[in-house]
């Protein structure tokens, strides 16, 4: 009995040494959580028809849908009958960041639309991040995760 008393001593005596280390590099969560805001803040200018902040998102030479201008992207959603797409639900994010570069995957599904995914890349000039670019592709029926 007195070897189980003081093996549990012993363990009560080490318990408060251990801990669980975090080594996120300083500053990332702030990182993903202004990421966040960028992407968050493309769906919705785009569902408000805030053309002008829209463009802001994006650091000069950006690009969507490989090769159009931020630009010719907000003219073509402009002439669209109705003005920008309907708002969008995000159904699942997946952000990852390393140095001055981050992604985020998204899966959404746009009002009374079949399910899209978004890839963006942003860039982190200072302390700002801007969007350099964006690619959707419609996920075909079936073939949602």
């Amino acid at each position: 009995m007195n070897r189980w008393r003081v093996a549990l001593l012993l363990l009560l005596a080490l318990v408060p040494a251990c801990r669980i280390e975090d080594h996120t590099p300083a500053g990332s969560r702030r990182d993903e959580a202004i990421v966040r805001e960028v992407v968050i803040e493309f769906f919705q200018a785009r569902a408000s028809r805030d053309w002008p902040g829209l463009k802001e998102l994006f650091e000069p030479g950006a690009t969507l849908e490989g090769t159009l201008s931020p630009e010719q992207y907000v003219s073509q959603l402009g002439a669209q009958p109705g003005g920008g797409p309907p708002g969008d639900r995000v159904l699942r994010a997946d952000y990852r960041q390393m140095a001055d570069l981050a992604s985020a995957w998204l899966l959404v599904r746009p009002e009374g639309g079949a399910p899209m995914a978004y890839y963006f890349l942003l860039h982190r000039t200072g302390r700002t991040w801007r969007i350099r670019h964006v690619a959707s592709t419609t996920i075909p029926s079936g073939a949602e995760p």
